[in-house]
């Protein structure tokens, strides 16, 4: 019954957030790069986050982190973040709505076969709940990396074309997204615990700050070029490294031997294939609308 109120949270969570991710690109594309002094880009990044489309985007992303929430309190990690990925269907039935034109044959059939392939995964893989805290060890470790793949991932791009700046950004932003889950997940285990001792932890600041970090990248990202360049490495990068730390440092398990965990691969691939095509045909709709 958890993993059923688990998964109708993490759709929600899915919804709200792609219809964020809708509203927030198109507030992001009207308005110049963020590029120049801190001054200016400090200007340009207030007069994004101005506008009335960031601002509905933004409402529905805070919506979303409260159902992520109450998904990972229910379910583990590694079955809650790949759903997520689901929200791409709702930014295209969001970014059609938006821009007044029907949803196209080809984009049924990849919707289906990102839903199939979530569906078959989750069904092998059926993922433990696993423990819900990590060592401090484990933390620092992943901070780290964390940190120096961050500053690598900017430093290399400064004068990088726009569609390697979107993959890079992209990918940064959404290895931040899985990290975040990661300790969401934690800080919600600690909330069990008592509210107090889960607000003065430190994966709530650690928490804070990847969402931070992660909310910049995620504006440069959709500012750096076209949607389909930024939206599947976001998308795709986040429940990957979501699993990786399930099983690595939360004792989450897949269900499963060799085999049904090669099916669960393949599915897996299929979950990303699709993704890159239906954001590629979002974006190609967009510049004909």
């Amino acid at each position: 019954m958890s993993l059923v109120s688990s998964a109708a949270a993490g759709l929600g969570a899915a919804a709200c957030f792609g219809t964020a991710s809708t509203l927030q690109h198109h507030a992001a594309r009207e308005s110049p790069q963020i590029t120049g002094t801190a001054k200016k880009q400090t200007r340009v990044l207030v007069r994004v986050i101005s506008q009335p489309a960031w601002i509905a985007g933004a409402i529905a992303d805070f919506a979303g982190i409260a159902l992520q929430a109450v998904a990972l309190s229910l379910g583990p990690l590694s079955f809650v973040q790949p759903m997520l990925v689901t929200g791409l269907l709702f930014a295209l039935v969001a970014s059609a709505i938006f821009a007044r034109r029907a949803v196209s044959v080809s984009e049924v059939v990849w919707a289906a076969t990102l839903t199939a392939s979530l569906a078959i995964f989750l069904e092998l893989s059926q993922p433990d709940t696993g423990s819900g805290h990590t060592s401090l060890v484990a933390e620092a470790i992943v901070g780290l990396v964390v940190v120096v793949s961050v500053l690598a991932g900017v430093m290399s791009i400064r004068h990088a074309s726009p569609i390697r700046q979107g993959v890079t950004l992209g990918a940064l932003t959404g290895a931040l997204y899985g990290v975040g889950a990661a300790l969401m997940k934690v800080v919600v285990h600690e909330a069990q615990h008592g509210v107090v001792h889960a607000i003065v932890s430190l994966p709530l600041l650690a928490l804070l700050a990847v969402g931070a970090v992660g909310f910049y990248l995620n504006q440069r990202a959709f500012q750096a070029g076209q949607l389909r360049v930024s939206l599947p490495a976001i998308t795709a990068v986040d429940p990957v490294v979501s699993i990786v730390i399930g099983i690595a440092l939360l004792n989450e398990r897949l269900h499963g031997g060799a085999g049904a965990h090669l099916f669960q691969g393949a599915a897996l691939v299929c979950l990303l294939l699709a993704t890159t095509k239906l954001s590629v045909l979002k974006e190609r709709k967009a510049q004909l609308s």
